[in-house]
């Protein structure tokens, strides 16, 4: 559902620029937050409630998107909406440095050292597929419906709750009392230090990480003009959008099992040079749409020719 979001809040919503912007920098800006939550969480002992009261806090404020207008006179006239809208997926995002490191620990307790790559690469399989599914259902639904979102993410809501719970009760036994002395602002300047060591003595990965920020500069700046430019430029409906990310994906999938065999015989530096010149190429691929906009139309989706090849160099990204 979330993948079609960012489009929801320009196309239904009619969010400005800036706000879309703030949507997009959102589930990135939480991930800062991260070292301090880890350390949080490797001292509490609860881990189970913990992650069922975070579920409740994070998910339940998406109900109140049911409040939200159904016409576009309404939801233009009143900008509160869009601002409640980035509120309550801020609450949203701030669970992800909580429950997903917690439910891998719970899955890496239940799953021995030898299996726990091929179980999870199939559960990992089996969730992109349902999320294709599901991505591209939903963009039909919002072609028949633009405001239908007010009506599924309250039902998401629910269900992301009962899904937490359920993976909270995997049998879980904290058995690593690693630095109990050390309270938490402790902890965290030890990460801190921790941190700064290794990016002065491995300077493979200190080059690696500077070429990450620099590739996260990037995504940021131009993930939101995409979103725009989908809108207003190429006027694409959902189910073009939905297609086009779900082709990636697809993908990704393909290409990964390559990938992650040249992963383990090259300098992360090198492999690295691949994933951003599938970035530079993907956004070629895009701005080459705008000036030779050569399309044609199946099944109700908008194809563009350069826009395929575009999909090709995205999925090349993602699997990367």
């Amino acid at each position: 559902m979330l993948a079609l979001n960012e489009f929801v809040f320009v196309k239904s919503l009619k969010g400005s620029d800036f706000q879309l912007s703030i949507l997009i920098q959102i589930s990135a800006v939480v991930l800062v937050f991260t070292i301090f939550f880890n350390e949080y969480l490797k001292k509490v002992r609860n881990k189970k409630k913990l992650l069922q009261i975070v579920a409740i806090i994070t998910r339940l404020p998406l109900i109140l998107l049911i409040f939200f207008p159904h016409t576009e006179a309404e939801t233009i006239a009143n900008s509160y909406y869009h601002w409640a809208f980035l509120v309550i997926f801020l609450i949203y995002f701030f669970a992800q440095p909580i429950i997903y490191p917690t439910i891998n620990l719970f899955l890496k307790n239940i799953f021995s050292q030898d299996n726990f790559g091929k179980l999870y690469s199939i559960s990992t399989s089996i969730n992109k597929i349902v999320m294709m599914v599901v991505t591209f259902l939903y963009g039909l639904l919002l072609d028949y419906d633009h405001y239908s979102f007010i009506y599924v993410f309250p039902i998401i809501g629910v269900l992301g709750i009962v899904s937490v719970y359920l993976l909270s009760l995997i049998k879980y036994e904290d058995t690593e009392y690693l630095e109990v002395h050390l309270n938490i602002f402790e902890s965290i300047k030890k990460s801190f230090k921790d941190m700064r060591n290794i990016i002065r003595n491995n300077v493979p990965y200190k080059h690696f990480e500077w070429a990450f920020m620099y590739y996260g500069f990037a995504f940021l700046g131009t993930v939101s003009i995409i979103t725009i430019f989908y809108e207003s430029e190429l006027h694409l409906n959902y189910s073009s959008v939905a297609f086009y990310r779900n082709s990636y994906n697809i993908i990704a999938i393909l290409t990964l099992p390559f990938f992650g065999r040249l992963l383990g015989k090259i300098d992360p530096r090198r492999f690295g040079v691949i994933t951003f010149c599938s970035i530079l190429l993907y956004l070629l691929c895009l701005l080459l749409t705008y000036y030779f906009p050569v399309h044609f139309e199946l099944l109700g989706l908008k194809l563009y020719l350069f826009m395929l090849l575009f999909v090709i160099f995205h999925g090349i990204f993602a699997a990367t």
